[in-house]
């Protein structure tokens, strides 16, 4: 069900990936992205519910607000969460559908239960300013899949 993936607290990435989550320049950043392959939350995959130890990794960053959006890949499918933790909003993507086979349609996980998922071919089209994440998904004839604009207070 989940592959062996772990970011261990005292090996270099952990205390790089700590570091930075909780540097001052991270906490003033208008959005604060985390890009990684293995997404913590996915349903596409039969079987297959995202990496728990990438969702106890991050889980404490989310509670504190810390993390804005996660956007991963690994699962062949386009999927979109937004769950909250503690009063946050924390926006999920898997961008999986550039290349190679689709996930099975008509088969998924039964939990978690995505906002969206579409099992297309397709990218992922953001514009990103200091108060506003505009995401666009579109299929390979153009076509537009899904799309999510995301705002934030403007702090000048």
């Amino acid at each position: 069900e989940n592959f062996p993936v772990s970011i261990a607290e005292t090996s270099e990435q952990g205390k790089f990936l700590h570091s930075v989550l909780n540097s001052e320049s991270w906490s003033s950043s208008s959005w604060k992205m985390v890009v990684l392959h293995q997404p913590p939350y996915s349903q596409g995959w039969p079987g297959y519910h995202g990496e728990e130890s990438i969702r106890v990794l991050l889980e404490p960053y989310f509670h504190a607000g810390k993390i804005d959006l996660v956007i991963a890949g690994h699962t062949h499918d386009y999927e979109r969460l937004t769950k909250e933790f503690s009063g946050n909003q924390v926006h999920f993507f898997i961008v999986g559908g550039a290349g190679g086979g689709m996930e099975p349609e008509g088969k998924r996980s039964d939990y978690p239960i995505m906002d969206r998922l579409i099992k297309k071919h397709h990218v992922a089209i953001a514009e990103v300013t200091a108060v506003e994440f505009a995401v666009r998904i579109v299929g390979i004839n153009g076509e537009l899949l899904d799309q999510l604009t995301l705002s934030k207070p403007d702090k000048r």
